[in-house]
């Protein structure tokens, strides 16, 4: 496995980020509410704790370098204003240092130019910010608690109990990399209700079952498509017959079953194994056409998110 590369990511992507110490975020707050940390980590549409990233901020070097090019008057980035869309590429409105921030001062360069001198983090940053602020999601009260008492987090020790006062089970229920039998159905229910793609990797395949319609199965150089609607061999590593809508599909809707037994919920009383033939059939049956329906859904919408982009840039 290769340990070195280059790895691109498109400019709209969002990535979230969970530390992989449980208690690394948490610990550095625990005189706050369980909600008062969600309100202070995403209070400006931004997460805190992803901005405090060593690939986010600026290396020493970095800001050595960025110095020593002012005092040797050169023209350098003060920050990054805004960003279009170009034919080719993403331009950024550039703020030059000791320039005054305004339309007449301000110059548009490519990403690619940005990112040959230098510029790759504040480029990201801007990148991620304009994503978030398309996707923001409200921090109502009502929505902050909702989602806290989705992991198990009930209202009474959200809103008044500080986090050093939690259980070590209560404390990995707020962000963290530790996900329990409930919180992973509260984490599929939220993939489920996701409008966009998901692309999950994943060893839990009662996890993956439950919301992926689409399998890729990467072994051995090459890259083959399993449950994909016009799904074909693996061709130069990637196989053939993946449409939009079948890509769209990986975010697909899962049973309502498999969905609540996963969050631990009672079932109807019948266990793996118990179902027989035509009960299975009909199940899967009923999948399938949720599996199109929603794929279906997913491809109309994608394609009215892009017609809308495209006219606003």
């Amino acid at each position: 496995m290769p340990d070195e590369g280059s790895v691109w990511k498109h400019p709209n992507l969002r990535l979230a980020y969970v530390a992989q110490h449980a208690f690394h975020h948490v610990e550095q707050h625990l005189d706050l509410t369980p909600a008062q940390y969600i309100w202070w980590r995403y209070a400006d549409g931004d997460d805190r704790e992803a901005l405090e990233k060593a690939t986010v901020k600026m290396t020493a070097e970095e800001l050595a370098a960025r110095e020593a090019a002012i005092a040797q008057g050169q023209r350098v980035v003060e920050a990054l204003n805004s960003r279009r869309m170009a034919r080719k590429e993403y331009e950024y409105e550039v703020v030059w240092v000791g320039q005054p921030n305004n339309p007449r001062n301000n110059s548009w360069k490519g990403r690619a130019e940005l990112v040959d001198l230098g510029y790759q983090k504040m480029v990201n940053d801007m990148d991620a910010r304009l994503a978030n602020f398309r996707n923001y999601r409200p921090l109502s009260t009502g929505a902050v608690l909702g989602h806290l008492a989705d992991f198990g987090l009930e209202e009474d020790i959200a809103a008044h109990n500080a986090i050093r006062g939690l259980s070590g089970g209560q404390k990995v229920k707020l962000p963290t990399n530790y996900l329990d039998r409930e919180s992973l159905g509260a984490l599929a229910a939220g993939i489920n209700d996701f409008n966009g793609a998901v692309v999950m990797i994943s060893h839990n395949s009662e996890f993956t079952s439950a919301l992926c319609s689409e399998e890729w199965h990467v072994a051995d150089g090459k890259v083959t498509l399993k449950n994909a609607p016009g799904a074909g061999p693996s061709i130069g590593g990637m196989a053939a017959g993946a449409s939009t809508a079948s890509l769209a599909s990986m975010a697909t809707v899962s049973s309502v079953a498999s969905l609540s037994s996963m969050a631990g919920s009672e079932g109807t009383g019948e266990e793996d194994g118990e179902l027989d033939e035509e009960k299975l059939r009909e199940k899967q049956a009923k999948r399938d056409e949720k599996i199109r329906a929603a794929a279906e859904k997913l491809a109309k919408r994608e394609a009215a998110k892009k017609l809308k982009f495209s006219r606003r840039h």
